[in-house]
């Protein structure tokens, strides 16, 4: 008997501590995906693809109303050209300690399944120039890239679904 309530408890206890969702200070799990605060050499690496797939990058913020508001219309393109070559990366300006209090929080209540990283570089004018040289750190911005095709397109502000369907298509020619 005491066996056995010494396998309970151990069970209960193994069940509470897995429960648990641990703050993991590069990244934690949003839906089926990694997280991840990463440098600008991520982004950059990104930028420099040359799979032939289109690459769209798009900088914005969980605090940024714009940004928000545009992002049912970047998941709708992913599911349309999931098959297509587009690959749809998110990346968040948050500052790294809103990680896991806002950004996760934030991909799982509007269940986005683009790939989404935060980058923690901020100083800006380290970097800002390197995605585009008319930018002055506004933000949502989208950029698309193909470095196959010589596509490098930039885009200031809030972008709707129509206008991001038609700039893929485009670039998919």
């Amino acid at each position: 008997m005491k066996k056995m309530k010494y396998l309970a408890i151990v069970g209960l206890l193994f069940l509470i501590a897995t429960s648990f969702d641990y703050a993991h200070p590069e990244g934690n799990e949003a839906g089926d995906q990694e997280i991840k605060a990463v440098k600008f050499k991520d982004i950059q690496h990104l930028m420099d693809d040359q799979s032939g797939d289109l690459q769209v990058i798009n900088f914005w913020a969980t605090w940024c109303g714009p940004c928000v508001k545009e992002m049912p219309s970047f998941e709708k393109a992913r599911e349309k050209y999931a098959a297509k070559g587009v690959n749809f990366t998110l990346v968040s300006l948050d500052f790294k300690e809103d990680l896991n209090s806002k950004v996760i929080p934030f991909v799982k209540r509007k269940g986005i399944k683009a790939n989404v990283m935060l980058l923690d570089n901020t100083k800006y004018d380290t970097w800002i120039d390197k995605v585009n040289n008319n930018w002055e750190g506004e933000i949502p911005v989208t950029l698309f890239i193909n470095k196959k095709k010589g596509v490098r397109y930039f885009i200031k502000g809030a972008i709707d679904y129509e206008e991001l369907d038609q700039t893929i298509a485009r670039f998919l020619k």
